[in-house]
């Protein structure tokens, strides 16, 4: 199956989930989830996330794809598509909970194809604006789909990504992931050179008002974290890497940054080791970042 065209056959239905999530947001019941009441973005749940989920799958199923799946939530769904394959399609449903909850526009839905381990395309949809941004692996460059209510089709462009932000970071490093302190101290350096670094992990260093797609509209100089998952974090940079940004381990290095099976160097399935994504413009910013994160 044509990851484009995959993306295509699924996006009215993504758009019609989006819709959903969007007037129910004032009303919907909050859930929770994690043992850690200051890592927010970890425990973050409402029953917005499930229902997205769950409709999203059901339509996966009923259009007869027969793909392996890695769903953000654990619901009935997931246990009804095959275990083996060379196709994996990951979901997350309601990117950025914690500014869902907090009734703020800047959530998104992501659906990445993995073919034979590695990323083959991402789609990311804006409900608030009804962009969605494209990536794939056989296409040069980012796109971003908007339908046209008045020719009935979908018009096409290209993303021109222009960096507003030049000391804005984002990352996530709960306390389990660095028990010595070290990325806090690395932090700190950071800090020291005058960014704003936002940690989703963290209550008090947490903006809800930005997440990792305001990367796309240039609202965010970079994002970076370590074992990266493949539901948004990885995924999303494809699309800032096929906009001309740049995308590296911690070390500065590129190859293998889109295999996510097969992996002898990461503790969880589905994961990179470490990555730094910044947009076209600031290469000089992704140099610091290197400098103080390397290993």
């Amino acid at each position: 199956m044509d990851t484009e065209n995959f993306f295509r056959a699924v996006l009215p239905m993504v758009e019609k989930c989006g819709k959903y999530a969007l007037a129910v947001q004032d009303t919907i019941p909050h859930l929770s989830k994690g043992d850690d009441p200051e890592n927010l973005a970890q425990s973050a749940l409402t029953e917005a996330d499930l229902r997205v989920q769950e409709d999203l799958l059901k339509f996966f199923l009923d259009s007869g794809f027969n793909f392996r799946i890695f769903a953000e939530e654990e619901t009935k769904y997931v246990d009804m598509f095959p275990k083996t394959g060379r196709m994996l399609v990951s979901i997350d449903p309601i990117d950025g909970t914690v500014a869902y909850k907090n009734k703020l526009p800047n959530f998104c839905t992501v659906i990445a194809v993995y073919v034979e381990g590695c990323l083959d395309g991402v789609m990311l949809h804006t409900p608030f604006d009804g962009r969605s941004y494209v990536a794939t692996q056989a296409q040069p460059k980012s796109l971003v789909w908007t339908f046209s209510s008045e020719s009935g089709v979908y018009a096409s462009e290209e993303l021109i990504c222009i960096p507003k932000s030049r000391d804005t970071l984002i990352t996530y490093s709960p306390k389990k992931e660095d028990p010595n302190g070290e990325e806090a101290k690395r932090f700190e350096r950071l800090e020291a050179m005058g960014f704003i670094v936002n940690q989703f992990d963290k209550k008090d260093k947490m903006n809800p008002r930005v997440g990792l797609n305001s990367i796309l509209r240039g609202e965010i100089a970079a994002y970076f974290r370590k074992n990266v998952p493949c539901l948004d974090w990885g995924p999303i940079s494809l699309i800032v890497e096929k906009a001309g940004g740049t995308v590296t381990d911690y070390n500065g290095n590129r190859p293998d940054m889109h295999r996510y099976e097969g992996r002898t160097d990461c503790p969880k399935p589905m994961r990179l080791p470490s990555i730094i994504v910044s947009p076209r413009g600031n290469e000089d910013i992704h140099g610091k970042l290197v400098s103080v994160l390397k290993r």
